[in-house]
């Protein structure tokens, strides 16, 4: 099993590039694994090292997610598997609408997230673009 890289490693600092052909079931099974695996709210491919612009929510494969919208900033404490034992009061957004692509990119999906769902969806994405929440901080805790 794949494990979850920790900051300093420099590969999540790595913008993944968008996924121009399907993921592969290896990939699909390794990130799945994982998630499982820490009880993750949610987990961006490069945080165990894989170059692939995925994420998983609520068990939900997002390839190529993208926030269309977003509205009424909110503040929440948040922690990162990548950043272990630490909490950061993070800016975000309360409600976004979300798209992306099946794992064989022929299907797209969308859907409006709120709360506590569309943070983790924002953090996940932070991480495909590698960006950090120790990067966002506006107060430790």
């Amino acid at each position: 099993m794949k494990k979850l890289l920790i900051y300093p490693n420099q590969y999540l600092k790595r913008i993944a590039p968008t996924q121009r052909v399907p993921i592969h079931s290896s990939v699909i099974r390794k990130m799945k694994d994982v998630f499982l695996s820490v009880k993750a709210a949610g987990l961006a491919a490069n945080q165990i090292g894989l170059p692939h612009r995925v994420i998983i929510w609520e068990h939900e494969l997002m390839v190529n997610p993208i926030i269309r919208t977003m509205k009424d900033p909110l503040e929440s404490l948040e922690s990162c598997l990548s950043l272990p034992g630490q909490q950061f009061l993070i800016r975000r957004m309360n409600k976004i609408h979300v798209c992306w692509l099946s794992p064989d990119l022929q299907i797209m999906y969308d859907t409006d997230l709120s709360g506590l769902d569309a943070c983790i969806v924002q953090h996940e994405i932070d991480h495909l673009n590698g960006i950090l929440i120790n990067e966002k901080v506006l107060q430790t805790s």
